[in-house]
């Protein structure tokens, strides 16, 4: 998350030196501002999760906004270039158009968590609340290594009971059971 916000920053930072640039005598930049970021609504649970979703749905769209285009590019291929990020841009957006708060749990005051649908799985966010307003202190995502279950293949007690039919289970090494893995912190 922070390269990926730190290549969008020298982006922007290039972005802004090549402004000045005149497009017109030079076909390699593509400069295109399209919108402003989007507000963060920090009120609730529920429109601080839809702002992350809408940030994102923003962030998607500045690769079409500013391209480097090579020189050798014909005007044509330049043309076919810009149109085909501008729809991966529009796809992506459309994607998380169809993400969905399932369920809202208000633990206190200043804790809270949000079971969200995002495209093809569930997502939970933990949000805290230091009385500024909410922010998204975990985001928890099912877990990679046992698909969800805690539970993952002990291949030496299977090897060790001569390779029985029955397989047997141990409690999952990266969730340690719990079928959910951070999206910011990896303990392993």
């Amino acid at each position: 998350m922070k390269s990926t916000l730190l290549c969008l920053l020298v982006l922007l930072a290039m972005s802004l030196t090549l402004v000045s640039c005149k497009q017109e005598t030079d076909k390699r930049f593509a400069l295109r501002f399209a919108t402003p970021p989007p507000s963060v609504d920090h009120s609730t649970p529920d429109r601080l999760v839809k702002s992350v979703w809408n940030y994102s749905a923003w962030l998607l769209t500045l690769d079409a906004d500013s391209a480097f285009l090579q020189p050798f590019l014909s005007d044509r291929a330049r043309k076919a270039v810009l149109a085909s990020m501008a729809n991966q841009a529009q796809e992506n957006t459309k994607s998380i158009e169809k993400y969905e708060i399932l369920k809202v749990n208000s633990e206190s005051d200043s804790r809270a968590t949000v079971l969200t649908w995002e495209g093809k799985d569930s997502a939970l966010y933990v949000l805290t609340n230091p009385g500024t307003g909410w922010q998204v202190d975990d985001r928890q995502q099912k877990c990679w290594n046992c698909s969800g279950t805690g539970q993952e293949t002990d291949f030496e007690a299977w090897k060790s009971n001569s390779y029985s039919s029955k397989v047997p289970k141990k409690e999952c090494t990266k969730c340690e059971g719990s079928g959910r893995i951070s999206s910011y912190y990896h303990a392993k």
